[in-house]
Formats: structure tokens, C-alpha cells, sequence
């Protein structure tokens, strides 16, 4: 059976969370030491090598996320502006701005990563505790006009604290752009219902402490005193739960292939150009679907 409700708890915005949380200090001890050395824990997005096919998928969703915010900011694409990312993991997104122009700066736990696959842009980033790097910047009056948090809310401790602390670095019109997992969502916990899996597999503490979905994020970015300028969805890859022959839960041989899959279908799509693709992954967010889920906001 599955015992999961007795690790999680609601929080009053909607959101799940894990009920006994690491401190900081082994938090920052698990990241630094373990989390991309260790093959068993690192995150399934996160590889020792890419091939081509990978690449030019990890280059189309970056590109996505910028498409986004030229859309919300049309006068971005004469003069991009500058880019603050918390949680660089490996700098690709950072490498693929500063590739448009954005003047990047990035803040991450660990440096091996940003070493291996993008060791260019490693002296714009600092490394250590972020919420002390990010009062520094504040200490220094530093401000951006993009503020990027990708995958990393359901990792801290305090997503509202860090939220509060990226409103003070914005500039008056800037956007934080955040992704999180689409976790208890409507695909999975049908998925469960129907007996297709039978564990609640996305809960993975300490790796990840908040779970958040196409509902209780609007409800929290709300609560912050955010208004969602845009909304979009990865690709549902949870479709395949509901299948025995790729359901990669019950069975991990299916997870490469779900993996390739994935990518050949995503790059299939996108042939038909950024907007399409986009007005595409939109309308999966409003389906509640997808596997990822990226929220562009502004402050009220």
C-alpha cells in the first residue's frame, strides 16, 4: 500500500509538502556532495552525455521559455535584458540567453555540472547558499529584468521566501519565470486511481519538497501577489502510465524509450515553428496536463 499521505502535508495555498524537512545544512551537504555525482539521485533531465537528438531538445526548450518572454516583452528582442537564474544545473538555459544577448548572472548550490557541459559562462556564476547570495545582490541594489527559477521551488525549504527575495531584485516591469513539476495532477493521480501505478513515485524527498500542478500554482502565485502574464506545459508524458507497454513506472525498461519517444515527438511538433508550439504547450497546461509546468508572473 501506499503511505504517502502520512509524509505530506497540505499547505494552506494548495501545494503539497513533505512534512519533515532537512535542514539547510544537510540540504546543502546532500547537493554538493551527492546530487549530480550520484548517478542514483541525480534527476533523470540531468545525464553524464547528451546525443544530438537530446541537445537539440534541450536547445527547444530554452528556446520556448525565451520565446515566452518576448512575447510578454515584445520590446526585449531589439535589447535583451539582463537575467538572473537560480539553480543553473548545468547552464544551458544561461548559455543559450547570453547566446540572444541577455546579460546573464546565475547562482547555483554546486559548480559540476555548469563544469562539464557549459564551463563558459562558470565566472557568472557564484556558488554557495543562494538565499546568502541572493541578499548580497539585494545589499548591492542589484536588479533584473528576468529572474529564472527553473526546477527549483519544490527543491528549498521556503518557496516563499525565495519568491519574496527574487520580487525585491526585479525591475518594474520584469518577470520571473519559474518551472516545477506537474505533480498530484490530474494524469497521475488518475494513473493511481486506476491501479496503472501503485506508489505515489513523484514524491522523492530530500531531492524534492514541494509538489505543485496546473491548479495550486495559480492559487500561490495569487497568494504572493503575482499575476501570471503566461502558462505552459511540457509534453504529458504520464500519457504513457495509462498503457502497459510504456507505462515506465511499473516497468523501467520503458523509461528510455518513453525518454526517446518524448523527444523525437516534441521535435516532430516544433517543426510547425515556435508559435505553434507554444499556442500547443499552452493548451496543455489548460488541459491540466504535462509533465512540467512553466509559470511566467509579474507583480501586481
Amino acid at each position: 500500500m501506499d503511505d504517502i499521505n502520512d509524509a505530506v502535508v497540505l499547505d494552506p495555498a494548495g501545494f503539497i509538502s513533505i512534512r519533515n524537512k532537512p535542514t539547510i545544512d544537510e540540504l546543502a551537504k546532500f547537493y554538493n556532495e551527492l546530487y549530480f555525482q550520484d548517478g542514483s539521485l541525480r534527476p533523470k533531465n540531468y545525464q553524464e552525455e547528451y546525443d544530438e537528438k537530446e541537445m537539440q531538445h534541450i536547445k527547444l526548450m530554452n528556446d520556448l521559455c525565451l520565446y515566452s518572454l518576448l512575447k510578454a516583452r515584445p520590446h526585449w528582442k531589439k535589447k535583451p535584458g539582463s537575467m538572473l537564474e537560480v539553480g543553473v544545473g548545468e547552464g544551458f538555459m544561461m548559455s543559450r540567453a547570453e547566446h540572444y544577448g541577455w546579460n546573464v548572472r546565475g547562482i547555483d548550490f554546486s559548480s559540476y555540472g555548469i563544469k562539464k557541459f557549459n564551463p563558459k559562462i562558470l565566472n557568472k556564476v557564484d556558488i554557495g547558499n543562494a538565499f546568502d547570495l541572493l541578499n548580497n545582490l539585494q545589499k548591492q541594489a542589484k536588479k533584473f529584468d528576468v529572474c529564472m527559477i527553473h526546477n527549483v521551488l519544490e527543491h528549498i525549504i521556503d518557496p516563499r521566501k525565495l519568491l519574496e527575495t527574487l520580487r525585491v531584485l526585479l525591475t518594474d516591469n520584469g518577470i520571473i519565470v519559474l518551472t516545477v513539476p506537474n505533480d498530484f495532477s490530474k494524469t497521475q493521480m488518475r494513473a493511481y486511481d486506476l491501479g496503472h501505478i501503485k506508489k505515489k513515485f513523484w514524491v522523492t524527498a530530500p531531492q524534492h519538497l514541494h509538489y505543485f500542478n496546473t491548479s495550486n500554482i495559480r492559487t500561490f502565485m495569487e497568494e504572493m501577489g503575482f499575476q501570471i502574464v503566461d502558462m505552459y506545459s511540457s509534453f504529458p508524458i504520464d500519457f504513457y502510465l495509462f498503457h502497459p507497454g510504456s507505462n515506465y513506472v511499473r516497468d523501467d525498461k520503458n523509461g528510455k524509450p518513453a525518454h526517446r519517444a518524448r523527444i523525437e515527438i516534441d521535435l516532430l511538433m516544433a517543426d510547425g515553428g515556435l508559435e505553434n508550439y507554444h499556442r500547443l504547450c499552452q493548451s496543455f497546461s489548460s488541459c491540466h496536463v504535462g509533465r512540467d509546468i512553466t509559470v511566467l508572473v509579474k507583480r501586481k
